[in-house]
């Protein structure tokens, strides 16, 4: 997999990378979105990538054959999901009460 460069980050003070933000723009490549801004912007053949960071804020954006991929925590929290809802898990019925707006409850 290539490396996620598409998008831009400020140095903060202490060193660490500050998200950028984006308004209006045209994004394709891999875009990450842990903490971003996205306002407007289209994403163009884009592979969006989640890694369990501050979720990303996105207004009034289009996608164009864009797909999503979570690296990190949030790859390691879909799997515990996942393990979560299976038929021989036997949590399958605590795992629907605990999240009903995903089953319409």
């Amino acid at each position: 997999m290539p490396s996620p460069l598409s998008i831009p980050a400020r140095q903060r003070h202490d060193g660490s990378q500050e998200p950028a933000n984006h308004i209006g723009q045209t994004l394709s490549g891999i875009v990450l979105l842990d903490g971003g801004s996205f306002v407007r912007c289209r994403f163009r053949k884009a592979v969006l990538i989640y890694a369990g960071g501050e979720p990303p804020r996105m207004e009034g954006c289009e996608f164009d054959g864009a797909q999503f991929q979570f690296d990190g925590a949030a790859a390691r929290t879909l799997a515990l999901l996942k393990a979560m809802a299976g038929a021989g898990s036997g949590l399958r019925p605590l795992f629907k009460a605990s999240f009903p707006t995903l089953f319409g409850h």
